[in-house]
C-alpha cells in the first residue's frame, strides 16, 4: 500500500500540472508532479480531518482515486489540447553525449543522495519535535486536529508561544500519510520532492538552453554552469 500510495501522488501531481497547463514539457510535468502532489493530497487531508474523516490508510488511497478520477474528468474536457500535447514529438536532437555523461553523473549523485537520506534516521530537533512526531501521532490515530498530544492536560505548553501547533500542518500531513500507509520513516518525502526539484531544474535548463542556443545544451558559458550545478547541486 505505501508503494501504491507514492505511485499516486506522482500520478495525481502530473494529471493536476497537465490541468494547469497543456503547454508545460513532460520533463516539467514529470519534476513538478511529486511535489505538486504532495500538496494537493495533504489539503485534502486537512479538508478530511476537519469534515472528521479518519485519516486511515484506505482512506487517503480513495480520496487519491477520486482526486485523479476528477483531473482525469478535467483532462477530458480538453480532449483535443490534451492530444496535442501528447502526441508532441521529444526533440533528441538538443542531446549528445557529454550532456548524457552529465546526466549519468547527476543520477548517480542524486542516488546516493537518495540513499544516504532515507538510510539515516530523523534527528533534527524540529522535526523531532514537531514535523516528524506530529505526523506519526496524527497517522496512529487517524487525525490531526483531535490528536491527544494537542490537549493540554497531555502537555501543558502544547498552547504556548513557540509551540508545535502553530506551525502549518501540510508537513506534518505529508508525514502522517507516508506513515498511515505503513512506512516506517517519512524521510522518503524530503527525499523525493529534492529529487523532483533536481529534475524540474533538468527541464528548465534544457528548454532555455534549447530556445537561447540553438537546442544544443553545452553551447554558451551560464547553460554548462546549469548543467554543471545539476550535477554538483547548488
Amino acid at each position: 500500500m505505501y508503494a501504491i500510495g507514492i505511485i499516486l501522488l506522482f500520478f495525481v501531481g502530473y494529471l493536476t500540472v497537465f490541468n494547469i497547463s497543456t503547454l508545460t514539457t513532460r520533463l516539467e510535468r514529470i519534476g513538478l508532479a511529486f511535489p505538486v502532489g504532495v500538496g494537493v493530497i495533504t489539503l485534502i487531508m486537512a479538508i478530511m480531518d476537519l469534515c472528521r474523516i479518519p485519516l486511515t490508510g484506505n482512506a487517503l488511497i480513495t480520496a487519491d482515486l477520486i482526486v485523479a478520477a476528477a483531473l482525469v474528468a478535467g483532462l477530458a474536457l480538453r480532449k483535443n489540447k490534451v492530444m496535442e500535447a501528447l502526441k508532441r514529438p521529444i526533440d533528441i536532437n538538443s542531446f549528445n553525449f557529454v550532456w548524457l555523461l552529465l546526466l549519468v553523473f547527476a543520477a548517480w549523485v542524486e542516488y546516493a543522495n537518495f540513499q544516504k537520506c532515507v538510510f539515516f534516521p530523523t534527528y533534527d530537533r524540529d522535526s523531532l519535535a514537531a514535523f516528524d512526531t506530529l505526523g506519526f501521532v496524527a497517522a496512529k490515530e487517524h487525525t490531526y486536529g483531535g490528536m491527544s498530544i494537542f490537549t493540554g492536560d497531555y502537555m501543558p505548553g502544547i498552547h504556548a508561544p513557540g509551540s508545535p501547533i502553530a506551525y502549518f500542518p501540510l508537513v506534518q500531513l505529508a508525514y502522517a500519510y507516508v506513515y498511515a500507509l505503513g512506512a516506517e520513516t517519512s524521510k522518503a518525502i524530503p527525499a523525493l520532492i529534492y529529487l523532483s526539484f533536481r529534475v524540474l531544474r533538468s527541464a528548465c535548463t534544457h528548454h532555455k538552453s534549447h530556445r537561447c542556443h540553438g537546442g544544443n545544451p553545452l553551447r554558451g558559458s551560464h547553460t554548462r554552469n546549469d548543467i554543471v550545478l545539476v550535477a554538483f547541486g547548488n
